[in-house]
């Protein structure tokens, strides 16, 4: 299983992790506009690019840490749940006020 598709309790969490940025960012080019991402970035280029915990501005990527976004989506997941339930129950509520 990817680390894309997992669960927040699937997420290898360990000392490390907690203490790392949130979020970080690839720096494409610092002196580049912002606006202009019509280039694309080749994988020649790689072993230029470098990161930082903070944007600094120019062309950058910015990244989220996985555990971070498997919560969100676990989070995503149970809210889409509760609505499908509220939803069902107020139907079924609607259709039975008409049976009366």
């Amino acid at each position: 299983m990817s680390k894309q598709t997992m669960t927040p309790a699937e997420v290898l969490v360990d000392n490390v992790t907690p203490n790392a940025p949130q979020r970080i960012w690839l720096q494409v080019d610092t002196n580049g506009d912002a606006e202009d991402r019509s280039e694309p970035l080749s994988a020649e280029h790689w072993d230029q690019l470098t990161w930082c915990a903070e944007s600094i501005g120019g062309v950058e990527v910015e990244y989220v840490r996985v555990d971070l976004h498997a919560a969100l989506v676990a989070e995503n997941e149970r809210m889409r749940g509760a609505i499908e339930k509220s939803s069902d129950l107020f139907l079924a509520a609607l259709s039975g006020a008409g049976h009366e």
